[in-house]
């Protein structure tokens, strides 16, 4: 998990891939992924961890794993915003926009108030 990647990415003898580009994903029906509100959670864990400096590297290594975290954080708050939690996608939306900012996220930033508006009107519309 994301997590535990971040909290041992700079130990010793860790063996690092610049390319290609590898990722693995175990994808079952108990899977974080499958729970929003687990999704969630994993996220305020890393957003936390991050912002209280719980994961080694220092100053130096902190735009490589805010875009780890970022990365995470887009993910879950554009679910948040489709499955109508307005209130946990706008969280995480403020709590990394200084970040997105950062990183040059245009297309996130500009397009998020979007998405969230459209879910919220579908929402509004289906209640009709």
């Amino acid at each position: 998990d994301h997590d535990f990647l971040l909290r041992i990415g700079t130990e010793a003898g860790i063996v690092i891939v610049r390319s290609p580009l590898i990722l693995g994903w175990r994808w079952h029906q108990q899977s974080v992924t499958h729970d929003l509100a687990r999704s969630v959670a994993g996220c305020a864990t890393l957003l936390a961890a991050e912002t209280n400096g719980e994961y080694p590297g220092g100053p130096e290594c902190a735009p490589q794993r805010r875009g780890i975290v970022t990365m995470h954080a887009r993910s879950v708050s554009i679910e948040c915003a489709k499955a109508g939690r307005a209130s946990d996608a706008s969280r995480i939306y403020v709590a990394t926009l200084g970040w997105h900012l950062l990183q040059r996220r245009w297309k996130y930033l500009v397009a998020f108030p979007f998405v969230i508006g459209a879910a919220l009107l579908r929402r509004r519309q289906a209640r009709a």
